[in-house]
């Protein structure tokens, strides 16, 4: 009976633990789920990198025949519903071919095939590393010949106080502007001698991408800063209801003519604001000092980090002009996201080894628009 009561014992005993350990393991369980819940509920819960992961393994198969076309000529199985995830919504597709129902028709293989997303990723990385309007811009993936944006007029000015009994007239409040930004196509051609082509060594998706990435980012840094929206974006500085600061006196630009750039963006744009000036006009500001005798620039320890003036981050563009001439633009500064808006559809590209039967020909074209959409964000420094 000794044994059997101490047996009972035993069994209770490891019961009794067992629950202990359940209860831990389902409290454990519960806490990680509540923190799971917590941190989802955060602003960018899914990491970046992740999602341009999964992105690029459901457009894995596409890319793998992309390049397969690239190097060989290999025809592309274009069947849209083979790719539900190519891109984010089928209607880019439609607005980089112009087509209806899916990308295999005559108008798109007229010119090329629809870039892979891991390769137009690698473009857009490379391209904000050179066009620091890219990086700074507001940017859409848009399809069609053009897109329209609401921009909003004014701000409400006549709020006040009131009591139980006054009345409550209309206040004053903002209008809205429709902006229309039509794209333009622009074009590349980069040339490769079919002998490398056949290098098994070479990285063609690396090497077009940065051949890509340059030619573009040129003529839209150009059209960015001056574009007369004449087969190209609309540019910045020839916006007339973007406010144009000029230097008190002719050929420089001094401590006030900074100070006074720098408030006349309203304080609303400054927390995000930036300014854009060329390497020259770096150096020469770097020497300004305050009235206090301290220097207004604030150089980065780190080329990642941008130096600052004012506080502000500065990033450099050499197609803005110097600051030593009459006329000269030479700084253009605010809130860029804001400011302006850059749009463009998914790139095509078609091989060519007939024009050059020594070379292969990649005949890449995207349409591309922008325009300025909120001026009040925007300022311009312009030299006397």
């Amino acid at each position: 009976m000794a044994i059997f009561d101490d047996k009972l014992s035993e069994i209770l005993n490891h019961l009794v633990s067992s629950q202990k350990e359940t209860h831990k393991t389902l409290s454990d369980l519960q806490k990680k789920v509540s923190e799971y819940g917590i941190v989802k509920q955060r602003p960018n819960f899914l990491d970046e990198n992740e999602s341009f992961e999964k992105k690029e393994m459901n457009d894995n198969v596409y890319h793998k025949q992309f390049l397969e076309y690239l190097k060989n000529g290999r025809s592309i199985n274009t069947n849209y519903s083979l790719y539900p995830n190519l891109f984010e919504t089928k209607n880019l597709v439609e607005g980089a071919c112009g087509l209806n129902d899916n990308f295999s028709s005559d108008a798109c293989k007229n010119g090329g095939y629809l870039i892979s997303y891991i390769l137009h990723k690698k473009i857009l990385t490379i391209a904000e590393e050179e066009n620091v309007f890219r990086k700074l811009s507001g940017y859409d993936l848009v399809s069609g010949g053009r897109h329209e944006y609401i921009q909003v007029v004014g701000k409400i000015s006549d709020a006040t106080w009131v009591d139980e009994s006054s009345n409550r007239p209309v206040t004053e409040t903002p209008s809205l502007k429709r902006i229309t930004i039509f794209l333009n196509e622009m074009y590349v051609q980069p040339e490769i001698s079919i002998r490398l082509l056949e290098d098994s060594e070479i990285n063609i998706q690396e090497w077009l991408a940065q051949e890509i990435a340059d030619a573009f980012s040129q003529l839209e840094i150009k059209a960015i800063i001056n574009g007369n929206g004449l087969g190209k974006p609309f540019g910045i500085t020839g916006n007339p209801e973007v406010q144009v600061v000029t230097t008190a006196t002719a050929k420089v630009i001094a401590y006030d003519d900074l100070s006074a750039l720098f408030n006349s963006l309203d304080i609303r744009y400054r927390n995000n604001a930036s300014f854009v000036m060329n390497q020259k006009t770096q150096s020469l500001i770097m020497n300004i000092k305050d009235t206090n005798g301290h220097p207004l620039w604030t150089q980065s320890m780190s080329d990642k980090i941008p130096s600052t003036l004012f506080g502000v981050p500065v990033y450099i563009s050499n197609y803005l002009e110097d600051g030593t001439n009459s006329n000269d633009i030479p700084i253009i500064f605010g809130d860029f996201k804001q400011g302006y808006k850059l749009i463009e559809t998914i790139p095509t590209m078609k091989r060519d080894d007939l024009t050059k039967k020594q070379s292969m020909l990649y005949y890449t074209r995207k349409r591309v628009g922008g325009a300025v959409i909120n001026p009040q964000a925007l300022k311009i420094l312009k030299v006397k």
